[in-house]
């Protein structure tokens, strides 16, 4: 018994870990997250038969990533951001890509996300996680759905099904939400 109230006397205080932003766990892991993309892309079977170098097919994650942390901090898309995924869209058509795989590369990046909250949970602050990650998922989904759309009007037998697609399913992204 003694030995346990010396123990509460002489108690150091601990130094746990320091809660961070979500967007501050993106940015200090950036590198692993797109390596880990990387790597389950490369595991996909039809998006790793795409005869690509590992730098043209993750040309476009890390400024992903960075749009996607910027809009946690509060930052609103811009015509630049929305731009490049008009370009990354033209661009995976080029490459022999689906508007499928197009999608299917986008959730696998959701997944490596996810790993990487999972990963670092305890170092998150919780208050503020749900919050980040809607608006952090929320861009990437809006960019995805920026791309689709530039991959399908590249195509030339899409102009005459998009022109006949009601404006309910024509309208611009939501991409400047809260």
């Amino acid at each position: 018994m003694s030995a346990i109230h010396s123990k509460l006397a002489n108690r150091k205080p601990s130094h746990g870990i320091q809660p961070k932003r979500l967007p501050d766990i993106i940015e200090q892991n950036s590198e692993w997250i797109v390596k880990h993309w990387l790597t389950a892309v490369k595991k996909d079977p039809e998006i790793g038969a795409i005869p690509l170098p590992d730098s043209e097919r993750q040309d476009h994650i890390p400024r992903l990533l960075q749009e996607s942390l910027e809009r946690a901090r509060g930052r609103l898309l811009t015509t630049e951001d929305t731009d490049a995924a008009v370009r990354h869209g033209n661009i995976r058509r080029k490459q022999g890509y689906t508007a499928p795989l197009v999608v299917r590369e986008a959730k696998l990046l959701l997944q490596s996300l996810a790993e990487c909250v999972q990963q670092n949970l305890l170092a998150i602050q919780v208050s503020y996680l749900i919050p980040d990650m809607v608006k952090a998922w929320e861009t990437i989904e809006t960019e995805l759905e920026v791309a689709v759309m530039a991959f399908l009007d590249a195509a030339p037998e899409s102009k005459a099904r998009l022109t006949s697609v009601p404006d309910r399913r024509r309208r611009a992204p939501r991409s400047n939400r809260g």
